[in-house]
């Protein structure tokens, strides 16, 4: 079993909290992030990792932007999202909760995605999705 890893963002001096970091156990969020407490819990963002890493071998976190060519070679950008999605198979739909990479209404499963590099976060580089 992999453990989980997060890490998190400062929204209100918009910048990393320390390094991403593991909890383990019943700890709470504010034991691992040093000098917050639960009343700054609405300017903090935690983000999780998704178990992969990109083709430079770089950990791909929630609200990641990442680039990837699919197998018909088109590029294409999008943010790393936890969330449901629909595959369909033949006659069949399929309901699914996990790692899917979406730009607008569009979204392709994190796995389905050919060779996958983080170009940036939609705190830093925002500006990337337009």
């Amino acid at each position: 079993m992999r453990k989980l890893k997060f890490r998190a963002w400062d929204k209100e001096k918009k910048k990393w909290i320390g390094k991403p970091f593991s909890i383990i156990g019943e700890v709470t969020v504010f034991d691992m992030i040093k000098g917050y407490s639960i009343k700054d819990f609405n300017n903090i963002e935690v983000m999780q990792y998704t178990g992969s890493l990109d083709k430079n071998k770089r950990e791909i976190y929630e609200n990641d932007i990442v680039k990837s060519t699919t197998q018909y070679k088109i590029i294409k950008c999008g943010v790393v999202k936890f969330e449901e999605y629909e595959d369909a198979e033949g006659y069949c739909v399929f309901n699914h909760l996990g790692w899917v990479v979406t730009r607008g209404s569009d979204s392709t499963t994190l796995l389905d995605t050919y060779p996958t590099e983080v170009i940036g976060n939609i705190y830093e580089n925002g500006d990337l999705l337009k």
